[in-house]
């Protein structure tokens, strides 16, 4: 989680700390802590570009190799609830959607 907003000045460090004192952070086991079931909510947005056709492209994001292990590991520690993806463009190829689709077990 230790992302910030790009071309801020220096703002990274600034809302990593606030999210940091909120409480927020990467590790998926404190966060699904006491959960039976998951819904995964992942914003296509945070993949590099050239990986899918998404809206804001982040560069120096997540491959889409790193996105589906990131989904297969959350769902593999808990039953998938429902599953969800944002920021695709209508050109987005249906072969890489798939491949999000099959990391969540779908």
């Amino acid at each position: 989680m230790g992302r910030g907003r790009r071309g801020d000045g220096g703002g990274r460090v600034a809302e990593t700390s606030v999210m940091a004192a909120a409480g927020v952070d990467d590790d998926a086991d404190r966060a699904l802590d006491g959960c039976d079931h998951v819904y995964v909510a992942f914003d296509c947005d945070v993949l590099r570009p050239g990986e899918l056709a998404v809206f804001m492209p982040e560069p120096g994001g997540l491959k889409l190799t790193e996105a589906e292990a990131l989904i297969r590991g959350i769902v593999a520690r808990r039953a998938l609830g429902g599953f969800g993806l944002t920021g695709l463009r209508d050109e987005a190829e249906p072969t890489v959607v798939a491949r999000l689709a099959d990391a969540a077990g779908l």
